[in-house]
Protein backbone atom coordinates (compact mmCIF):
# COMPACT_ATOMS: atom_id res chain seq x y z
CA UNK A 1 0.00 0.00 0.00
CA UNK A 2 1.60 3.22 -1.37
CA UNK A 3 1.86 5.88 1.66
CA UNK A 4 -0.81 8.90 1.63
CA UNK A 5 2.34 11.05 0.08
CA UNK A 6 4.19 9.08 -1.93
CA UNK A 7 4.12 11.92 -4.95
CA UNK A 8 6.25 13.90 -2.92
CA UNK A 9 9.08 11.25 -2.99
CA UNK A 10 8.07 10.07 -6.61
CA UNK A 11 7.52 13.70 -8.05
CA UNK A 12 4.55 13.86 -9.20
CA UNK A 13 2.16 16.77 -9.28
CA UNK A 14 -1.26 15.35 -8.33
CA UNK A 15 -3.82 17.87 -9.92
CA UNK A 16 -3.96 20.59 -7.79
CA UNK A 17 -0.71 19.78 -5.32
CA UNK A 18 2.02 21.27 -5.97
CA UNK A 19 5.49 19.76 -5.03
CA UNK A 20 8.13 21.22 -2.50
CA UNK A 21 11.00 22.57 -4.05
CA UNK A 22 13.11 19.56 -5.05
CA UNK A 23 17.14 19.83 -4.55
CA UNK A 24 19.82 18.41 -7.07
CA UNK A 25 21.16 16.27 -3.83
CA UNK A 26 17.83 15.12 -3.45
CA UNK A 27 17.03 13.93 -6.72
CA UNK A 28 21.12 12.48 -7.40
CA UNK A 29 21.04 10.51 -4.27
CA UNK A 30 17.61 8.86 -5.82
CA UNK A 31 18.85 8.18 -9.36
CA UNK A 32 22.59 7.29 -8.54
CA UNK A 33 21.27 4.67 -7.00
CA UNK A 34 19.40 2.77 -9.65
CA UNK A 35 23.02 3.41 -11.35
CA UNK A 36 25.25 0.59 -11.36
CA UNK A 37 28.85 1.98 -10.19
CA UNK A 38 30.93 0.96 -12.91
CA UNK A 39 29.85 0.73 -16.54
CA UNK A 40 31.88 -0.83 -19.15
CA UNK A 41 32.52 1.33 -22.02
CA UNK A 42 34.39 -1.08 -24.34
CA UNK A 43 31.74 -1.79 -26.52
CA UNK A 44 30.99 1.78 -27.46
CA UNK A 45 31.97 2.65 -31.10
CA UNK A 46 31.94 6.02 -33.43
CA UNK A 47 28.10 6.98 -34.63
CA UNK A 48 27.34 9.78 -37.26
CA UNK A 49 29.56 12.35 -37.42
CA UNK A 50 30.43 13.53 -34.06
CA UNK A 51 28.42 10.65 -32.24
CA UNK A 52 29.29 7.98 -30.15
CA UNK A 53 27.19 4.69 -29.03
CA UNK A 54 27.64 2.77 -25.77
CA UNK A 55 25.51 -0.36 -25.96
CA UNK A 56 25.62 -1.43 -21.92
CA UNK A 57 25.18 1.75 -21.00
CA UNK A 58 22.21 2.45 -23.15
CA UNK A 59 21.18 -1.22 -21.97
CA UNK A 60 20.93 -0.25 -18.87
CA UNK A 61 19.12 3.69 -18.75
CA UNK A 62 16.90 1.45 -20.89
CA UNK A 63 16.13 -0.97 -17.69
CA UNK A 64 16.39 2.25 -15.61
CA UNK A 65 13.65 3.97 -17.65
CA UNK A 66 11.89 1.22 -17.65
CA UNK A 67 11.74 1.16 -13.96
CA UNK A 68 10.22 4.68 -13.64
CA UNK A 69 6.56 5.58 -13.70
CA UNK A 70 7.05 8.29 -16.65
CA UNK A 71 2.90 9.42 -16.51
CA UNK A 72 3.36 9.76 -12.78
CA UNK A 73 7.62 10.13 -11.42
CA UNK A 74 8.25 13.46 -13.41
CA UNK A 75 11.15 14.65 -11.36
CA UNK A 76 12.34 10.40 -11.91
CA UNK A 77 12.22 10.95 -15.35
CA UNK A 78 14.07 14.23 -15.27
CA UNK A 79 16.71 12.60 -13.71
CA UNK A 80 16.82 9.71 -15.49
CA UNK A 81 18.07 11.35 -18.54
CA UNK A 82 20.13 14.22 -17.31
CA UNK A 83 22.29 11.15 -15.78
CA UNK A 84 22.14 9.27 -19.20
CA UNK A 85 23.06 12.24 -20.79
CA UNK A 86 26.05 13.38 -18.14
CA UNK A 87 27.33 9.51 -18.25
CA UNK A 88 26.90 9.59 -22.22
CA UNK A 89 29.28 12.31 -22.18
CA UNK A 90 31.55 11.73 -19.71
CA UNK A 91 31.75 7.86 -21.70
CA UNK A 92 32.96 9.66 -24.67
CA UNK A 93 35.72 11.32 -23.69
CA UNK A 94 37.25 8.67 -21.82
CA UNK A 95 36.53 5.78 -24.95
CA UNK A 96 38.51 8.75 -26.51
CA UNK A 97 41.59 8.40 -24.11
CA UNK A 98 41.32 4.55 -24.24
CA UNK A 99 40.14 4.05 -20.95
CA UNK A 100 37.13 1.12 -20.92
CA UNK A 101 35.25 1.85 -17.44
CA UNK A 102 32.80 4.50 -16.43
CA UNK A 103 32.60 5.03 -12.81
CA UNK A 104 29.23 6.29 -12.33
CA UNK A 105 29.68 8.09 -8.74
CA UNK A 106 33.22 10.01 -10.45
CA UNK A 107 30.98 11.59 -12.86
CA UNK A 108 30.96 15.24 -12.26
CA UNK A 109 28.08 16.41 -9.98
CA UNK A 110 28.29 20.25 -11.66
CA UNK A 111 27.79 17.96 -15.37
CA UNK A 112 24.83 16.46 -14.31
CA UNK A 113 22.89 19.48 -12.53
CA UNK A 114 23.70 21.50 -16.20
CA UNK A 115 22.17 18.71 -17.88
CA UNK A 116 18.98 18.65 -15.54
CA UNK A 117 18.80 22.27 -15.79
CA UNK A 118 19.56 22.67 -19.82
CA UNK A 119 16.21 20.35 -19.84
CA UNK A 120 14.26 22.35 -17.70
CA UNK A 121 15.18 25.06 -19.71
CA UNK A 122 12.10 27.24 -21.80
CA UNK A 123 11.58 25.51 -25.37
CA UNK A 124 12.80 21.88 -24.68
CA UNK A 125 10.67 18.80 -24.89
CA UNK A 126 7.99 21.13 -26.05
CA UNK A 127 7.61 22.16 -22.33
CA UNK A 128 6.94 19.03 -21.28
CA UNK A 129 8.82 19.56 -17.42
CA UNK A 130 7.62 23.45 -17.59
CA UNK A 131 5.97 22.74 -14.52
CA UNK A 132 9.04 21.52 -12.62
CA UNK A 133 10.94 24.66 -13.39
CA UNK A 134 10.27 26.51 -10.72
CA UNK A 135 10.71 23.92 -8.24
CA UNK A 136 14.57 22.78 -9.08
CA UNK A 137 16.86 23.98 -6.92
CA UNK A 138 20.69 23.05 -8.47
CA UNK A 139 23.97 22.97 -6.53
CA UNK A 140 24.57 26.66 -7.64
Amino acid sequence: MKAENSWIRSGAHPEGVRQEQMKFEELYNRIIELWPEEVDISDGFPSGENGYMFPTLSRIKNQIENSIDFENDHWGNVGAWAFFQAFHETAKKMKTKGEKTLKTRLVEKKLIDKKIHANLAPGKWDDEWAELRGDYKGLA
